[in-house]
């Protein structure tokens, strides 16, 4: 936990139930990074030992100025979370209902116009700086692994050699680049082993 948590009401109780979902497997490291701001809105203040109470959560929910209501949802629900668990073990805490999280975003779906048109760009770009140290050189590859297996960007930066079998025609993801925390196996497409082969 964070030195500044030390002042919080909630303390002990938030290391309590970070040590527990930890030991359920959960890695923690955002959530806890909100309980900390919680904790700190605490500061001086008594009434962990009756949970949380209906005015600290509204306090603690109300919307922050230039905050996303994605932003505003999330803080929500670890919050309501950490309540339910002192629930659980006895205390009064209020569990309130969740806010609606609107969110904006539209995905934009690439048509095979522009996906050639994208391909074809990259691998411009590659002959141009034909130099197999320079980062262009693996742009073709990774737009073709992305495109080809759906992996996410984090997961297909952290790719090392000894994470592609092109002979079997699959990538190893590694729990630590994985957002779920686990090794996993991803077939790879024809396009995308023959632009690895050439890479």
């Amino acid at each position: 936990m964070n030195k500044i948590t030390k002042h919080g009401a909630y303390t002990g109780l938030i290391k309590q139930y970070i040590d527990y979902k930890h030991s359920q497997g959960y890695k923690m490291k955002s959530e806890e990074f909100t309980l900390e701001r919680f904790n700190l809105l605490t500061a001086g203040q008594k009434g962990a030992a009756n949970g949380i109470s209906r005015e600290l959560f509204e306090r603690w929910s109300a919307p922050l100025p230039n905050e996303s209501s994605k932003n505003r949802y999330y803080r929500t629900v670890v919050l309501r979370k950490f309540s339910s668990w002192l629930q659980i073990g006895g205390y009064d805490s209020y569990m309130p209902r969740l806010p609606q999280a609107k969110s904006i975003f539209a995905p934009h779906i690439y048509t095979r116009e522009e996906l050639a048109a994208l391909f074809q760009a990259s691998d411009k770009l590659f002959q141009k700086n034909n130099h197999m140290d320079g980062q262009l050189c693996t742009l073709p590859a990774l737009l073709r692994i992305l495109y080809g297996t759906g992996l996410r960007l984090g997961e297909a930066l952290q790719l090392r050699n000894r994470d592609v079998c092109l002979d079997k025609e699959y990538l190893f993801i590694r729990a630590s680049s994985s957002k779920n925390g686990r090794d996993r196996i991803v077939p790879l497409s024809g396009s995308a082993i023959e632009v690895c082969r050439d890479f």
